[in-house]
């Protein structure tokens, strides 16, 4: 058998077909995923849309529950009532927008400082669960902040849902390209600070170029939108990281199967939980 670099060339071609057949799959699940998510912004009521988020937090909840150690249905299922009734009473019954998007935003800033201990509590059945309902509830109240609080939401999501994408894809390919240097080993060997820059120069070039299309010769909102964009991209990392560590505590590549070639929603959304917060605070702060 014909070898190449001492590895069979049916095992390269093998592994060549693997990993085609699972980029056609992303990519199907990601077009599905876009027309579904920009039919919910701009067909569903304000009503529909709600429903539509409470449920994907529910899903996230459910796939949290299992990366926590919680194993029986039932607790599963009472977790995933949980987050969505602290999602629902957060929507309905806090006024204090900015207030409660800051408190979200120190604790994403807590959970970046302590992720090298996160590891560690993987025998707690008190803090990782808590984490989760926190962090689910957070973003879709942050969420439903920008929906609330602007007068184009739509786009604004928009914004928020490209900026994570391009930070992801952007660091992904830099970090496969060029990446030597890992950014967190013990937690996601396949970061590297090389495609953490290539995400941040992305995401800056592309505010730089949408801002100078929406609000031409205001250089201050050019530069403020710039810089949220930036924030949000490497708030977006941390929460990927802090994934990484309850699937490494659980032993496991993806939180789900849900989503062909994805893995699980939670999978999916892991990088928004942690930017939805500081976005929505500087949306409302800053570009509002």
């Amino acid at each position: 058998m014909r070898r190449v670099y001492g590895v069979s060339a049916a095992w390269l071609h093998k592994k060549r077909t693997d990993i085609t057949a699972l980029l056609r799959k992303r990519i199907f699940t990601g077009l599905i995923l876009i027309a579904t998510l920009l039919g919910a912004l701009f067909f569903l009521p304000p009503f529909g849309l709600l429903g539509l988020l409470l449920a994907v937090s529910g899903i996230a909840a459910f796939e949290w529950s299992k990366l926590a150690g919680i194993q029986a249905n039932s607790a599963a299922a009472a977790f995933v009532a949980v987050t969505i009734a602290v999602s629902s009473v957060l929507i309905h019954f806090n006024p204090f927008a900015i207030l409660t998007c800051m408190v979200a935003t120190v604790f994403w800033m807590i959970l970046a400082a302590t992720l090298s201990k996160m590891q560690k509590q993987s025998a707690s059945r008190v803090v990782r669960p808590t984490i989760g309902i926190l962090i689910i509830s957070a973003a879709v109240y942050s969420i439903s902040v920008i929906y609330a609080y602007t007068e184009t939401p739509q786009y604004w999501l928009i914004g928020l849902f490209v900026v994570v994408s391009i930070a992801d894809v952007a660091a992904f390919f830099t970090g496969r390209r060029i990446g030597k240097t890992k950014l967190a080993p013990n937690i996601s060997p396949g970061k590297t600070k090389e495609g953490v820059v290539g995400g941040i120069l992305a995401v800056s070039a592309l505010s730089l170029g949408t801002g100078s299309l929406i609000w031409p010769e205001r250089y201050g909102m050019i530069l403020s939108w710039t810089g949220v964009c930036v924030l949000t991209a490497a708030f977006s990392i941390v929460g990927d990281l802090v994934v990484s560590v309850q699937k490494r505590i659980a032993g496991v590549k993806d939180s789900g199967k849900l989503l062909p070639g994805h893995g699980g929603v939670l999978d999916r959304i892991d990088s928004t939980l942690a930017a939805a917060p500081v976005y929505a605070l500087c949306v409302v702060l800053v570009l509002e």
